[in-house]
């Protein structure tokens, strides 16, 4: 059988792929397509011998010339049309790097579709390759996501949902069984499942939207964040002529907002074809115990970002801190969901509001984590301190929204509701970068002034109370 021949065949017999490996492992897809959607593979022709040679004695008479090949070809003509479709998408949409089951990244998109798990695997004893800041690695899974879960139709509906409703359909088409009793209620179903077929229409430039949108921006954050390409963060600190780390504000614009934040912005905020909410099967690595290889349903949000981005989003949603806006088809207008209302979690992550969190998140993360890099010793640069610290969180409070008033002059954008400026970090995201970057202030002033926290509390319990409540700020 095919397991069998699959554990003693050697596919890689050289280092460039023979067409015969190629042909038979082709054909071993075939076999496994045919098995899981029962198509017919045309091995059962002709039926009996007693069959065959009535219908070569009929075209005989008829003049006509058959053969097994003709009838077995005819029969397994939708097997071939599934697998060579299949074939045609393997690389340009991902599909061969989804197959690269050790992430070794034997095809390149392994890089950025497999991002944690290829970091991961180049960062063991066997391996010891680039990896780039190591505490970014728990940020994202997955930089390009398939095209599906990333394009919309042209009435504007996410590829994957169709194919969700499609599947679902077909479900309860084979629920109905073939019974007379349910031809209506199945010819209704199938009509409907007809309709989610044809909507399947884009617009023109769908595909390059997609490979320039998402697969290029994701790309571009993979060469950051390996730091194959300048990312700009040394440039914000100089050193002076006692050899002491001063912060460089005017490489602020630059280096944060121009490098740094918009390479995610467009990568996971602007490009509003994904839908965060839909769901995806992510490949673990790991197999289950009859030896297959183990696949789960993920929210393309969980599937793309690890848990440092996605369950602070996921804690407020259950504490109720979030919301989001829908249609109500009973009346006719938007409303506002959240969890306490017949609200989801998974209607909320398709929100705009949800988009722009997750971009946030994965950027107060990273930027956590080159604090954190710069923080070592053992770094290429000079160690951060204090001053570079909080001069840095300090200019981040300055990303505000501005726009230009009546009178000519620069004027903030405030909240409808609290009339509070808006800002891209809030003080709970500055707070959440320090605490995660372990760069509290308090922190700080206990390493400058060669005290431990413990020798601290003994001495000056006061002043140690206050430190570390943010009551004080030296």
């Amino acid at each position: 059988n095919m397991k069998s021949l699959l554990e003693y065949y050697n596919i890689f017999t050289s280092p460039n792929e023979l067409d015969t490996n190629v042909r038979v492992v082709r054909e071993l897809v075939k076999s496994a397509i045919a098995k899981e959607f029962k198509f017919d593979t045309g091995i059962d022709f002709p039926p009996s011998e007693e069959e065959w040679i009535e219908m070569q004695v009929k075209a005989k008479n008829d003049k006509r010339h058959v053969s097994i090949k003709f009838f077995r070809d005819a029969k397994r003509i939708n097997l071939e049309f599934a697998e060579i479709n299949a074939y045609i998408e393997q690389r340009w949409n991902g599909q061969a790097s989804r197959n690269d089951t050790g992430f070794r990244g034997f095809d390149a998109g392994t890089k950025t579709q497999h991002v944690q798990k290829y970091r991961e695997r180049q960062s063991n004893e066997d391996t010891s390759g680039p990896i780039g800041n190591r505490y970014d690695i728990p940020i994202f899974r997955n930089l390009t996501p398939e095209m599906w879960v990333a394009i919309k139709t042209e009435k504007g509906v996410v590829t994957q949902r169709i194919f969700e409703q499609i599947i679902e359909k077909g479900k309860q088409i084979r629920r109905l069984g073939l019974g007379e009793e349910n031809n209506a209620h199945r010819k209704r179903l199938e009509a409907e499942k007809d309709d989610l077929y044809n909507s399947l229409r884009f617009p023109q430039g769908t595909q390059l939207d997609w490979a320039s949108n998402q697969v290029k921006r994701g790309w571009e954050v993979w060469h950051a964040i390996l730091q194959t390409e300048d990312l700009g963060f040394d440039k914000l600190v100089t050193t002076n002529m006692w050899g002491d780390p001063q912060y460089n504000d005017g490489e602020f614009q630059k280096v944060i907002r121009d490098e740094f934040i918009k390479k995610r912005r467009y990568a996971f905020s602007s490009n509003n074809s994904i839908d965060y909410g839909s769901m995806t099967r992510v490949f673990t690595g790991e197999k289950n115990v009859d030896g297959t290889w183990k696949f789960v349903d993920k929210r393309v949000a969980e599937a793309m970002f690890g848990n440092i981005v996605t369950e602070p989003l996921r804690s407020d949603w259950d504490e109720g801190n979030l919301k989001y806006e829908k249609y109500d088809p009973i009346s006719k207008s938007l409303k506002v969901f959240d969890c306490t209302n017949g609200g989801s979690y998974g209607e909320y992550l398709s929100s705009q509001e949800a988009r722009k969190r997750l971009f946030k998140n994965a950027t107060r993360a990273g930027i956590a984590a080159q604090i954190k890099a710069h923080r070592e010793n053992h770094g290429t640069t000079a160690k951060w301190n204090r001053s570079v610290v909080n001069n840095l969180i300090n200019s981040l409070k300055t990303l505000q929204a501005v726009k230009e008033g009546e009178d000519g002059k620069e004027e903030f954008l405030r909240d409808k509701d609290t009339g509070k400026i808006l800002s891209f970090f809030t003080k709970k995201d500055l707070d959440w970068i320090r605490k995660q970057a372990g760069v509290e202030d308090w922190k700080l002033i206990l390493e400058e002034s060669g005290l431990t926290a413990a020798e601290m509390l003994a001495g000056f319990p006061g002043l140690f109370s206050a430190l570390t409540n943010g009551l004080v700020d030296i």
